[in-house]
């Protein structure tokens, strides 16, 4: 009996009306601390990222290195296709010179560092185009070399054979003149994304 009377008052104990609101109140006290901390991280970030985007503003208005962008502009003017562009390139590097406002030295910066990387994508695209070239080459070569050693095989007439022998010689110089020119590219796009790339380390 005295067991179920303790439990009985317990029970009347927790079950009180300020109880109920008590409960609560510590609920909403939690909830509201919880809050204030989220808050608090919130306007930190916004103020930290705030802070960065204005840091970064400004390092892309500042002037670039000039030894890289005439280096860029030099090696990109090594190639025919590229010539214009680089031109065109030349005439935002004086503009940038000259610009004194921000906002328009901005502008013009980030109008050249696009030109820039536009005349690498155009020497991505070229060098693609002789990697596709030098690989139909090579199948030419190693198809001219099986069809005339099918015509050793066959003991062909040796005129046949010849003419077999000769496709395949050209082939071969064809596929020498393939590789020379994509590797050329290949080395030309890598140098330019290079530079490009400690043009822009800043950023």
């Amino acid at each position: 009996m005295l067991l179920v009377a303790t439990v009985v008052m317990l029970a009347a104990d927790h079950n009180r009306p300020w109880k109920k609101y008590q409960r609560t109140f510590r609920a909403l006290e939690t909830w509201s601390a919880a809050a204030q901390v989220d808050s608090e991280d919130s306007l930190a970030f916004q103020a930290k990222s705030t802070e960065l985007e204005a840091s970064l503003a400004e390092v892309r208005r500042a002037d670039l290195d000039p030894a890289l962008v005439t280096e860029f502009l030099e090696r990109a003017g090594t190639v025919k296709e590229d010539t214009e562009a680089a031109a065109f390139a030349k005439e935002d590097v004086s503009r940038l010179l000259e610009a004194k406002d921000s906002d328009s030295r901005f502008q013009i910066r980030g109008d050249l560092l696009q030109r820039f990387q536009d005349i690498v994508d155009r020497s991505k695209f070229r060098e693609d185009n002789l990697a596709g070239s030098l690989k139909l080459w090579k199948a030419k070569l190693d198809k001219g070399r099986a069809d005339y050693e099918l015509a050793v095989s066959e003991e062909k007439d040796d005129s046949k054979q010849k003419e077999l022998l000769a496709l395949a010689d050209d082939n071969r110089k064809e596929v020498t003149e393939a590789t020379l020119a994509f590797q050329a590219a290949n080395t030309h796009r890598k140098q330019l994304v290079e530079t490009l790339k400690k043009i822009t380390a800043t950023e």
